[in-house]
């Protein structure tokens, strides 16, 4: 089975006897998340891989409705999270750090803030960071007053990655860091990890106004693409 807006894909499905579900999207492949997850969610509970996710998608929904309003950018900016953190990343190095199950979400930031606001970020995670990365904290002294150090956080990680992240956030504002933490809203794990996905991806998008350039094009992928197309 296979998921796509047509092309070779939808070709190699049907040419090898297989099922195709089309879909129609007129954006950047990043912003159609939707698809790409609710479809094959769809089909995996269709085929009894895994239970019925209806009532979870049904939160998830009605959550992001309610922080679209929040959101948006008709918001006070002081009312408006995304907003305001954007502000707070605006000409900072922005380092996440996560443990599971917001890792996947740390790191679908990066890619969004990479893309849309052509601005460099990073995530590290947890409980690994602990065996290592803190003990570099202090050097190179440039980096402390220029980097905004952000903990993405859910009530269904384990309590012992929680507390990690606690002292992990203490360790960084002892050496003069500044730091911020954004909690995942919502009961369910697919309430908390969209929200959350939500949360990022206006963020970037008002990084991106911060720093005046378009969120759409991504002319430095698309360098690469027609570099590497030369050896295929």
């Amino acid at each position: 089975v296979s998921f796509s807006t047509g092309g070779l894909l939808a070709d190699l499905s049907s040419d090898l006897g297989g099922t195709h579900w089309p879909f129609y999207y007129a954006g950047q492949p990043r912003a159609a998340i939707g698809y790409s997850l609710m479809m094959p969610l769809a089909l995996l509970s269709r085929l009894g891989l895994v239970r019925n996710h209806a009532s979870d998608v049904a939160e998830a929904v009605e959550l992001l409705r309610q922080q679209q309003i929040m959101f948006q950018q008709e918001s006070l900016s002081r009312a408006n999270p995304a907003e305001r953190l954007a502000s707070c990343i605006h000409d900072r190095f922005l380092i996440m750090y996560a443990a599971e199950p917001m890792l996947p979400v740390a790191r679908r930031w990066r890619g969004q803030i990479s893309e849309n606001a052509k601005a460099w970020a990073q995530y590290e995670e947890l409980p690994e960071m602990t065996h290592n990365f803190v003990a570099g904290l202090e050097r190179p002294k440039v980096l402390v007053g220029n980097t905004l150090v952000l903990f993405l956080e859910s009530s269904l990680t384990h309590p012992r990655n929680q507390r990690r992240a606690e002292l992990c956030r203490q360790m960084f504002q002892q050496t003069g860091y500044s730091t911020d933490v954004i909690s995942a809203r919502g009961e369910g794990l697919l309430s908390q990890m969209l929200s959350m996905l939500h949360y990022g991806d206006y963020t970037s998008y008002y990084l991106a106004i911060n720093y005046g350039v378009d969120p759409t094009p991504v002319d430095a992928i698309e360098w690469f693409k027609t570099q590497l197309a030369q050896y295929s």
